[in-house]
């Protein structure tokens, strides 16, 4: 997914790779005036694994979607 200014949003960060089951993610977080993003990505036996997570601004802030994250993803485990 492209996240820059001209596909609407106006904050993105690469943030730094982290590990869950076994396998190392990228992460990049972004934000419209509407949505906060949280996009993680990484490759397992040769598939693209995505989880994207997207919440609406109006309904939580920034500190409650880093609290469910950090609940979820730490339980990925890829599929065998």
């Amino acid at each position: 997914m492209a996240y820059d200014k001209k596909a609407g949003y106006d904050k993105v960060t690469r943030l730094p790779d982290l590990t869950f089951g076994g396998l190392t993610f990228y992460h990049v977080r972004a934000e419209d005036p509407e949505t906060w993003i949280d996009d993680y990505g990484t490759v397992s036996d040769g598939q693209r694994v995505t989880i994207l997570w997207q919440f609406k601004r109006e309904l939580v802030d920034r500190k409650q979607t880093d609290e469910l994250i950090n609940q979820v993803m730490p339980t990925f485990e890829p599929s065998s």
